[in-house]
């Protein structure tokens, strides 16, 4: 597991590398993550993250035959 130094580093390399970032207020229980798109990283008042992106839908190609 990760120490919380480290999961800092993770996420401040991940926004130099070019990731999407999000972050929350750390008084905010609803869970609601807005994107930080030039984060001061005020880890006090803050939590951020690297933005979480939907799976792509993947389409099943396969052909079935129909029943006589």
């Amino acid at each position: 597991m990760k120490t919380l130094l480290e999961k800092q580093i993770a996420v401040m390399q991940a926004f130099h590398n070019g990731k999407q970032i999000e972050c929350k207020l750390l008084e905010d229980h609803n869970d609601i993550w807005i994107d930080a798109n030039n984060p001061y990283w005020n880890w006090h008042a803050y939590d951020y993250r690297v933005k979480k992106h939907p799976p792509k839908e993947r389409t099943n190609w396969t052909i079935k035959k129909k029943k006589k």
